[in-house]
């Protein structure tokens, strides 16, 4: 599966303590994830190859700690939504969560 997404993200910098060393600055975000999706036929059952393009949405937050003047750290947790794939005449939902690691620098 190969996926390209993109959205808005609405960071909540009139948090109370927003840029206070150590408080967690909150954002959520929502958009579109386009995938392409490929099935070899290795799988039980085989049935050759076949390959799909799903448009589907996705939603996340998270949470972003400051680490120095122009850095953050965080977590970002993520759903992608609505991506039915049709592969071999058999349709599957491809939607998933994941939380993942976030690291921000600016100069």
């Amino acid at each position: 599966m190969a996926e390209l997404y993109g959205g808005i993200r609405k960071t909540f910098t009139d948090w109370l303590f927003y840029g206070a060393v150590g408080i967690p600055t909150p954002y959520v975000g929502a958009g579109v994830s386009l995938n392409h999706v490929t099935y070899d036929g290795n799988a039980i059952g085989g049935g050759g190859k076949d390959t799909d393009f799903v448009a589907a949405g996705y939603l996340h937050a998270g949470l972003l700690w400051p680490i120095g003047a122009h850095a953050r750290i965080g977590l970002d947790g993520r759903m992608v939504l609505g991506s039915d794939a049709s592969l071999n005449g058999a349709s599957t939902a491809m939607d998933y969560e994941q939380l993942s690691l976030v690291f921000e620098y600016w100069f």
